[in-house]
């Protein structure tokens, strides 16, 4: 049923790993501060603890919605996530999520959201979106984490390891922006994906340093401690991730409210 009492009603359609669910259902969150309603999209195995830290918080606003995938012999639902997703089935994993559009069509046809929140992995979403006469947005998840739109609460113990002097992250978005929210510099390790371009994104803006691999994508002992050594004697990192904190925690809220405005100008212009 089509949300009512609110503003505009928003389609969130995140990639299927946690990197990219998390960041996006924290805006979520931060929206529905701002009397919009979220339709919250993606499949049971991933809605499961979402629905739990939902309940626990009463964020009423945040509706969750089912995405059925394709039915494959190689990927039984408990797999419709990256989470624990052996690296030779993500290729599987993102065929699924293509062939998923009628259904994702469907669900366009029966919520009739204002606008579509997507990231880059489900490609489909905005030209399925736009057959529906919905807007599309791609929410670009590690630029609005380095501009401070949205701020990630993670698990705290974690980041207070090795006296929070520095992190060792394989460079998933939801890591990323944890080490950042709370100004620990990061000593990158990207796998595969995305990750590497995470990696060169936060050595770029000064907040962590990456540990380059050998010619056959192998760890070498003495790049690992030269970088150690580099991110904690040199005090240019560290600063920088101190500011970016202070950056996140300063217009957080102030960012969020530019980004409704620009949403409700978005719907209200294609709505003329």
């Amino acid at each position: 049923m089509k949300a009512t009492h609110n503003t505009i009603s928003v389609l969130m359609l995140p990639w299927l790993a946690h990197g990219h669910i998390s960041p996006i259902l924290e805006l979520a969150k931060k929206l529905t501060t701002r009397d919009i309603h979220i339709y919250f999209c993606s499949t049971a195995i991933n809605l499961g603890p979402i629905k739990q830290q939902l309940a626990e918080k009463g964020s009423l606003s945040i509706e969750l919605v089912e995405l059925h995938l394709a039915s494959l012999p190689e990927l039984p639902p408990h797999y419709h996530t990256t989470n624990g997703l052996s690296r030779h089935l993500m290729p599987t994993l993102k065929k699924a999520m293509d062939m998923a559009s009628p259904n994702i069509t469907t669900i366009l046809k029966q919520l009739k959201p204002d606008l579509v929140i997507y990231d880059f992995l489900p490609i489909l979403a905005p030209s399925l979106a736009q057959s529906q006469n919905i807007p599309a947005i791609d929410f670009v998840v590690m630029s609005a984490t380095i501009t401070s739109f949205i701020c990630t609460l993670p698990t705290i113990l974690v980041l207070n390891i090795l006296l929070q002097k520095f992190i060792f992250r394989i460079m998933r978005l939801s890591s990323v922006m944890e080490s950042m929210t709370f100004g620990v510099p990061i000593i990158a390790l990207p796998v595969h994906l995305d990750q590497p371009m995470n990696a060169r994104l936060v050595e770029a803006i000064g907040a962590g340093v990456e540990v380059k691999r050998d010619t056959k994508g192998r760890l070498e002992r003495e790049e690992v401690a030269k970088v150690i050594r580099k991110v904690l004697v040199e005090k240019t990192t560290k600063r920088k991730a101190k500011e970016l904190k202070e950056n996140i925690e300063n217009k957080g809220d102030e960012e969020i409210d530019g980004v409704v405005q620009e949403l409700l100008r978005l719907c209200s212009k294609l709505k003329e």
